[in-house]
């Protein structure tokens, strides 16, 4: 089946266009998208590459939990910093070296070491 899903009120009512893209983060999205991001940001090293890019205020790295803080900043004079953040985290992944992360635990030492075994 190559047909593409409709929500069952658009077939219905005979609608055949696809849904339009959103210009900002739509609400059904929120949640689900910053708890992508609280949980890929554990990686503080990607926490702060984030808040240096965007220059953010220190208050987010100073918090107890930076990755929270970062995955919920809001900012009222730029309704668009969390899908910035967003792209600044999508980049700082693409250029991520997973095994260096404190998420991964393992340093370049200890991978020469493994791999020396």
């Amino acid at each position: 089946m190559t047909r593409t899903w409709r929500r069952l009120t658009d077939r219905l009512n005979g609608k055949q266009d696809p849904e339009v893209l959103y210009e900002e983060l739509p609400d059904h999205l929120a949640v689900p998208v910053r708890q992508w991001a609280a949980k890929t940001l554990i990686n503080h090293v990607l926490v702060g590459r984030v808040c240096l890019r965007l220059r953010l205020p220190s208050t987010v790295l100073n918090s107890r939990l930076p990755e929270e803080a970062l995955a919920n900043y809001e900012d009222k004079s730029n309704p668009m910093i969390f899908m910035e953040v967003v792209d600044v985290l999508l980049a700082g992944l693409a250029d991520a070296n997973p095994y260096f992360s404190g998420k991964y635990g393992a340093s370049p030492p200890a991978l020469r070491r493994l791999a020396s075994h």
